[in-house]
């Protein structure tokens, strides 16, 4: 058995566990970018809708002929879904990541902040 150390090899094998690890992030970057768009998209909806609901009052419909119809004021449900959110307990628990590479196995959760 041979003491040499191929710096090649090392490398390449490295560079391999970084990929992976890169690719990784990635994906978290993608996925993030997901939600900002969703979340830019729903403002926008959210914002026609209560324009829609401002133009069918002032086209006639009476608040109440709109709740009937489960049509109600937008402003309403928005603050609806914020007190909901607010009552809702906070996770204490993270999940648990476990990493591994070709010789050893982490567990992470306790690096996180």
């Amino acid at each position: 058995m041979s003491d040499d150390l191929n710096l090649e090899a090392i490398e390449s094998k490295a560079k391999v566990l970084l990929d992976s690890r890169i690719e990784t992030v990635r994906e978290l970057v993608r996925t993030r970018q997901e939600i900002a768009d969703a979340k830019t998209a729903l403002a926008a909806a959210e914002r026609r809708d209560r324009t829609a609901y401002r133009a069918a009052i002032a086209g006639g419909w009476s608040e109440s002929e709109l709740r009937k119809l489960k049509l109600g004021d937008p402003n309403q449900r928005a603050k609806k879904r914020m007190a909901e959110l607010r009552e809702k307990p906070a996770e204490t628990q993270q999940p648990t990541t476990t990493v591994e590479n070709s010789e050893t196995v982490e567990t992470v959760h306790e690096h996180r902040q």
